[in-house]
């Protein structure tokens, strides 16, 4: 039960209580391989990195079959790759992809092969994460995964410049996302699906796209995508050489932000309005 308030804790976010509790739990069975787990994820969530490697690797060595290995080297492979470790983020993931495998588990396999794109990508090798997204996503099981594997097929294929193979891709993640997403997953697609259209130079594309999202969004008074959608308008107006439209919707965007209270996104068009000379 202590391991289970652990989980609780940590999904509320409170790493301290969750630290406590998996402590109380493994004082009364040292081998209680979900408290370890538990307390892995809760010390990584601190920051204390070697607390939690040590506790995730003692979970997976009390591990008794193949699923629950995959699983304690999934979140080994999580915490190496929070602190940039790339090298052994691979080894983990690499690890749990070929216990996942031996358990003919395919959810875990795609898991797994979609960490690995994630972590070839984080360290600069955009081809190789599209060949493991590319094999993740054949093992898609419905539209939310489908829809979720597209649009990290299309951010790599933009990332490498290869517009055409963006779009076809994230047109099916936007899709997808309107058929069976959230708000918010629907928003994230749509936004993309006009930066990708923006950087690939279809212009007008990228202007109908966001106009949609944003009927949407506005129905639904959600300042944090309304601010988004003004941030990326402002970018493809200054793409566009149409300073003085671009300032405006930084500003637009701005007070929307800041009224969500989204700091890094408030960041972000204040770079975007210091970068295009607006103020």
């Amino acid at each position: 039960m202590l391991a289970a308030a652990c989980n609780k804790a940590l999904h509320d976010g409170d790493y301290i209580q969750a630290v406590g509790l998996a402590n109380q739990a493994l004082k009364t069975s040292s081998g209680d391989r979900k408290a370890h787990l538990c307390l892995g994820r809760a010390l990584g969530g601190k920051g204390d990195h070697n607390g939690a490697i040590t506790a995730l690797q003692a979970g997976d060595k009390l591990s008794t079959n193949a699923l629950e290995h995959s699983v304690a080297l999934t979140l080994l492979g999580n915490q190496y790759a929070s602190v940039r470790a790339y090298t052994e983020a691979t080894e983990a993931y690499r690890a749990s992809l070929a216990a996942a495998r031996a358990d003919k588990n395919q959810h875990f396999v795609r898991i797994n092969l979609n960490q690995l794109g994630e972590v070839q990508q984080a360290a600069g090798d955009n081809a190789g994460a599209l060949e493991y997204y590319l094999q993740g996503q054949r093992l898609a099981a419905n539209d939310n995964e489908r829809g979720e594997g597209n649009a990290c097929i299309a951010a790599t294929y933009s990332l490498l410049g290869n517009h055409d193979k963006a779009i076809e891709y994230q047109i099916k993640s936007l899709l997808e996302e309107e058929r069976v997403g959230e708000l918010d997953q629907y928003a994230n697609a749509g936004v993309e699906m006009g930066r990708i259209y923006l950087v690939a130079g279809q212009y007008e594309n990228a202007e109908k796209v966001l106009n949609k999202i944003f009927a949407v969004i506005t129905l639904n008074n959600d300042a944090y995508w309304e601010a988004k959608i003004y941030l990326t308008l402002g970018k493809l107006r200054s793409a566009q050489g149409k300073p003085a439209e671009a300032n405006d919707f930084y500003q637009r965007g701005k007070l929307l932000a800041d009224k969500a209270r989204a700091e890094d996104l408030s960041k972000e068009i204040s770079a975007a309005m210091v970068g295009s000379g607006a103020r």
